[in-house]
């Protein structure tokens, strides 16, 4: 069946990767906990599965109105195309759009503001990559909020929170293919490191730091504890403050 979407897109950014002679099939209903959309509680969106020639070429998912929220194109079961995320709250405004080849994100993503403005985009080959999210304040000022080092689809890298200054952050993550492996920090509102970091870790287990700087000393994948960086302010990759904009042009 053919299922029509009237969606106004940001920017016309939508252009469905699902074939619109794709069989429709509902799999699961919407669900969700009591007061979720108030307090944050679990929602279960409505899932309807999209077949041709006997394959999942793509999935859909809706709200308790009926409205598109996420869509996701298929191949060989893993996510080839065009993955569209609209705002839960506001259903009509397209949030993040992202390009799948073969299960990874290859390619520009962009992200749009409530208003429909470009926000900002990111560029990943096969995978590999920063990840980055951003927030818009109360006076529509945009923020880098998340950066997020990836290699072939894994965490690989810092991962980072970060305060609107740009500067400091609220916490930070080591990863190695996939596994913690590193030092894992957050800090307070006020900058003040929390209670109970920093944290260690040796692939994805938690050890004392004596056993880390130890292991650190043969294993060149692990950062080096310097008691400095238990402050917050940090210096980032240069092309993570690039003018994002042009590149999404």
């Amino acid at each position: 069946m053919t299922l029509m979407i009237e969606k106004p897109a940001a920017k016309n950014a939508y252009q469905s990767d699902i074939p619109p002679e794709a069989e429709e099939k509902v799999v699961s209903f919407y669900t969700e906990d009591e007061h979720a959309r108030e307090k944050g509680g679990t929602i279960h969106y409505e899932r309807r599965e999209y077949i041709l020639d006997g394959e999942l070429v793509g999935y859909r998912q809706f709200d308790h109105e009926g409205r598109l929220i996420i869509e996701t194109p298929m191949k060989n079961m893993r996510k080839h195309g065009m993955e569209y995320t609209w705002y839960w709250y506001k259903p009509e405004q397209l949030s993040l759009c992202e390009p799948y080849e073969n299960g990874r994100v290859h390619g520009t993503a962009k992200q749009w503001t409530i208003d429909g403005t470009l926000m900002g985009a990111y560029t990943l080959d096969e995978g590999t990559g920063y990840d980055i999210w951003r927030n818009q304040d109360e006076e529509g000022n945009v923020f880098i909020a998340e950066i997020h080092t990836l290699l072939n689809s894994k965490l690989h890298g810092f991962q980072w929170w970060l305060n609107p200054d740009q500067k400091t952050v609220l916490g930070e993550r080591s990863w190695n293919n996939g596994f913690l492996h590193g030092i894992e920090r957050h800090w307070q509102e006020d900058g003040k490191l929390a209670e109970g970091y920093p944290k260690f870790y040796i692939h994805d287990r938690e050890v004392p730091k004596t056993i880390y700087i130890q292991e650190q000393r043969r294993d060149q994948a692990l950062p080096p504890y310097d008691p400095r960086e238990d402050s917050n302010r940090r210096t980032f990759p240069p092309e993570i403050f690039g003018d994002s904009k042009e590149s999404a042009a």
